[in-house]
Parts: C-alpha cells; structure tokens; sequence
C-alpha cells in the first residue's frame, strides 16, 4: 500500500478559500464528469497562501489507470469534455462579469452570502470539465507516447531528433494566452519603430495617440494575467516599461512575431504528417491526440477561472466588509465559513493560522490548531521530504542541453534574481513567471507533466524544459552549476 504523496506546492498565492472547490472536486466530484476521482485529500494551507496538496498514491494510481483506459475506449472523451467546459464557463463568466458593476450594498447579508454560494456552485459545476483529467493523465500518457515516439524515431535512424519531433508533436494548435499577450506587445512594440517613436519612447518620451489607445486596449484584455487566484494585475504603465525594456535592449520584435507565426501556421499538418512518417499505432495516436487537448484546456481554464478570480474578488471584498475583516482573512477560510459568518454565525479568522484541509469522497473537514498538527502527526506529514541527491529524473517538456548556474525561485516576485542563461529551478510556474522565463537558459520544476504551464512555455520560447522532479527545489541550491539534459529528463549538479 502506497501512502500520501504530495502532488503539489505553492509558497504563496493558493488562498484556502479559492482552493476548498477546486479539491473538493478532485476528492469526489470530479467522478461526475470523468467516471473516478482521487479520494483521500490532505490539504495544508500556511501564511500568504502557502499550500502543500497530498493524496492517496494508491487513489491516484487507480484513478491514473481508469482515466487512460477511458480515453483509449472513447478518444472523443478529452474533447467532449472540453466541449462541456467551454458552454458551462461561458456561464460563468458572464455572471462573474456582473460582479464588478454590481451594488451590494443593497443586498442583506443572507443575500450576499446567497450569491457566494451561487458563484461557488457554478464553479465546481464547470471546474469538473477542466482540469482534472488532464491532470490525472499527465504522466501516464507522456510515458507511453515518448516511449513509442522514441522507439520509431531509433528505427529510422533519428533518435537525436527525439526531443524537437516530440516537443511537436504534443503541442496544441492554439496559442496560450501567455503567447497571445506577448504577440499583441510585440505588435505594440514593432508599431513603435514604424513610427519613429522608439528613442523618444525610450527616454520616456510620449507617444501618438494610436499608439497610446493601443496600449489601453492592451491593458483591458490582459491585466489579469497575473492575478491568478489572488494575486495582482498589470496595468498600462507596466506594459509600457516591459515595451520600453524591449526597444532598449534591441530585441527584435518583428523576427520574433514571424516566428510565432510559423510556429502555429500549419502546425496540425505538420503533426500529421509526422505520425504518418513514423507509421505511429493507434493506440500512440490516440495518446498524443489526448494530449494536445488537454494541454490545451489546462491553458483554456487557467485562463478563463483567472477571469473568474479576479471578478469574484469584489464579491469577497462586499463580503470583507461586512464583517469588518481584512481580504487576508476572507482569503483564509472556506466558502462555507464565510457564507456562515454573514448568516450569523461568529468566527475570528486568522490568517496567519496553519489550517489542514482533509477530504474524503464529498465530505471535507478543516483541521485547526492542536487538532491539526495531531492529524499530521498521525499521518505522517508533519516535515516535509529533505532530498540528498546530485541527478534528478523528471519528464521532458523541451529538449535540448544547458550548463548553468541554478537560480531557486519559489515566486514570481523573486525573478529579478534570474539572470540571463540561468538555470530556473521553481515548485511550478504561473502566468506571472513569463517574462523571467524568457531569461532562463533552462527551466526545471518539482511539479507538473508535459502539459503544465512550464511545459507550456518552455516549447512556445523553445528553453530545455524538464518538469515532475519533485525535490529540484529542495536538493539544488543558488550557485550549483546544473547540466540539464532535457531530451532525457536528467538534471545533474556538476558542481
């Protein structure tokens, strides 16, 4: 019997209040959508959002097996339940939209509470077509799609080319939001050289007027892109400095946008193409398919909960108010506890408190004080693993080889330390890691498979990517010169 593993971490932003649905979901009723779900949840929830998910390894083992068995049977399902996703976020974006205009002071408490628990039920409603089974196959169907890849790839004589092939192969035909940001910066960015505005604009210049409406427009369909579940937004002024960065250093705007085109344009061709070359089975096919969608829709929900998070935040904030707490504090409890609060019943959050969140089936229950650290202690989880190694094994996401020093960055405000050719060793990235990332030589994290945000980006900016090491932050330190094989998922500290 195999027992907690933990699946995923966070040093900060992974408030308990905008986790409880989310796992709750993954606990039971993700069974709903996908026919299974992972039992057992410990959920460990610290200061400033710190967070340390824990499952059952048999329960994931089991679930990891039923999921492939159901996408070999029926290929369609990544796609029917994406289908779902997409009608049911609609709805819930076009509520959440609301939210910012909406005047709460008219509602009575019972009412506001109302609309919180309405927010978090069409949540969970969409949340079970998202995620969960891109992230329950994340690792199952990676193994078995680069083991069948590599082994035509060596019979033709190409086994070098391992890593480019397989890196497109997997890649969704549709931009990550990540990528449609920077290519309406770049275009910004080339708008300002045609204009002979770019030394004026570098030196703090002022700009024409098309171009300043420009940045507006920018700015009011991206600002979220950093917040993620309660983090902070970008506003005009930023994207202005990022584009002056850019005129200053001398990148080179217009090559870089003609290669994202030529990444995306024809690409579905390009993969068919291949799979017909390497006379790839069905079963492989089928695999590699599953993964462009749900590499896909791991992008898709990031994007569209993002949206969802940041509109929902002036419902916590009516919320907040009404109770004389601090967002610190709403952030820290459950929907449910809050929802109690505002129908009477008294609670003094902290949000300092290390609270554990332990969930079985539909049921949940939210440890506190001595009662939490007694369950830890009972399970096992009271420390965390300290690993002792100099060569991890993760999954790659990129190819290609790096030596450089490792920089261990646990958040995205930290990345001002990452210098150009670094080794970036994070816990995961998010949206707001982006930027940084573009200076990375290569990237290695604890978490994640080949459909991760990492994953993700790493194969958009083309840096040797290996994901899934579990302790990279943990064994590395700042300085360890790192050889990054990623083509072989090998992180080695050389000195």
């Amino acid at each position: 019997m195999m027992g907690w593993i933990l699946v995923q971490e966070r040093e900060e932003g992974f408030p308990l209040h905008m986790l409880y649905t989310p796992v709750a979901t993954y606990s039971g009723r993700v069974e709903d959508a996908i026919g299974t779900n992972l039992g057992n949840a410990a959920i460990i929830f610290g200061k400033n959002g710190k967070f340390e998910a824990f499952f059952k390894g048999e329960n994931v083992k089991v679930a990891e097996k039923y999921a492939y068995s159901s996408v070999l049977g029926n290929p369609d399902l990544p796609r029917k339940l994406a289908r779902i996703f997409s009608s049911k976020i609609r709805k819930l974006l076009k509520k959440a939209g609301r939210l910012g205009s909406a005047d709460f002071s008219k509602l009575s408490n019972s009412e506001l509470a109302g609309r919180i628990t309405e927010f978090w039920r069409d949540y969970g409603d969409s949340y079970i077509y998202s995620e969960p089974l891109a992230w329950i196959l994340k690792d199952i169907l990676g193994q078995h799609a680069e083991r069948d890849v590599k082994n035509a790839l060596s019979k033709r004589g190409r086994g070098k080319e391992f890593g480019r092939i397989f890196g497109l192969l997997i890649a969704p035909a549709e931009k990550p939001f990540a990528t449609r940001e920077e290519e309406s910066l770049l275009r910004i960015v080339s708008k300002i050289k045609q204009s002979g505005s770019a030394r004026a604009f570098a030196g703090n210049g002022s700009l024409p007027a098309a171009i300043g409406k420009m940045f507006r427009r920018h700015e009011r369909e991206y600002f979220w892109v950093p917040f993620d579940y309660a983090g902070v937004i970008w506003d005009e002024d930023q994207y202005k400095e990022a584009a002056r960065q850019l005129i200053t250093q001398g990148f080179d705007s217009a090559k870089r946008l003609a290669e994202m085109d030529s990444y995306y344009k024809g690409i579905v061709g390009r993969q068919r193409q291949l799979e017909r070359f390497l006379k790839l089975n069905d079963k492989t096919r089928i695999a590699l398919d599953a993964i462009r969608v749900t590499g896909f829709m791991m992008d898709y929900k990031k994007e569209c909960f993002t949206k969802a998070h940041y509109a929902y935040r002036s419902l916590l904030l009516a919320a907040a108010g009404r109770l004389g707490w601090s967002m610190g504090q709403a952030y820290s409890v459950t929907p449910g506890e809050l929802t109690g609060a505002l129908n009477g019943n008294p609670i003094k959050p902290d949000s300092d408190a290390t609270r554990v969140l332990y969930m079985w089936g539909h049921n949940a229950r939210v440890l506190d004080g001595t009662r939490g650290k007694a369950f830890l202690r009972k399970e096992g989880l009271a420390a965390k693993l300290q690993g002792e190694a100099t060569e991890l094994k993760g999954t790659c996401a990129c190819a290609g080889t790096v030596k450089g020093p490792a920089k261990i960055i646990l958040t995205a405000k930290d990345l001002h330390r990452l210098k150009q050719g670094d080794v970036l060793v994070t816990i995961m990235t998010t949206p707001d890691f982006v930027r940084g990332m573009k200076r990375a030589g290569a990237i290695v994290t604890n978490d994640g498979g080949i459909t991760c945000h990492a994953a993700i980006v790493s194969r958009e900016f083309n840096i040797p990517c290996v994901v899934g090491t579990r302790v990279a932050t943990k064994v590395f330190r700042d300085g360890d010169i790192l050889e990054v094989k990623a083509a072989h998922g090998v992180v080695r500290k050389v000195k």
